[in-house]
């Protein structure tokens, strides 16, 4: 559905009223007959979605300049959502993993350049005493990753195989 500028100004001014109001998201969702896109269409202004596309084209630009730029990005995201405090470095993971990895559990290829290939993932669970070192770290597709869960990559591994002997696929 295409709105013109003036119906999105609109929109974007009822977004904020029920906003006000306290209401949640997907009330207003129904309420304005929106889908979730939309709504962040609509109710981001012309500045922040201008922000936005320039951080994006910036950020484009610095991975042609510097290669392993998301890979940078991703461990220091990594780094403090996993309150690590042991810190490595950029080249600490390229020595590790290689210029050009593989996902630690089902080889499939991933590339640093595209966050959404691969995640950093424990071999030992944080939440099962691993910890943050480098040593205790691997590269896993995200779909890996979410099978994972807080697994060991042998109970892992054990459980694919058990799904594979029960199902008895041909």
């Amino acid at each position: 559905m295409k709105h013109s500028l003036l119906e999105k100004e609109k929109i974007r001014k009822q977004i904020y009223l029920y906003l006000k109001k306290g209401y949640p998201r997907e009330k207003i969702l129904s309420i304005l007959n929106l889908n979730k896109d939309m709504y962040y269409v609509i109710k981001m202004s012309d500045e922040d979605r201008i922000k936005r596309l320039e951080y994006q084209r910036k950020a484009r630009e610095k991975s042609k300049i510097q290669p392993y730029f998301y890979l940078k990005q991703n461990i220091k995201q990594f780094q403090k959502k996993s309150k690590i405090t042991d810190n490595f470095s950029l080249q600490d993971v390229l020595n590790k993993f290689g210029p050009s990895p593989k996902c630690a559990l089902s080889g499939e290829e991933i590339d640093y350049n595209n966050t959404k290939t691969y995640n950093l993932d424990h071999i030992i669970p944080f939440s099962r005493g691993g910890t943050g070192n480098l040593d205790n770290l691997q590269l896993v597709t995200p779909r890996i990753n979410l099978m994972k869960s807080n697994l060991s990559n042998e109970e892992f591994i054990n459980l694919c195989k058990k799904i594979v002997e029960n199902t008895k696929i041909t």
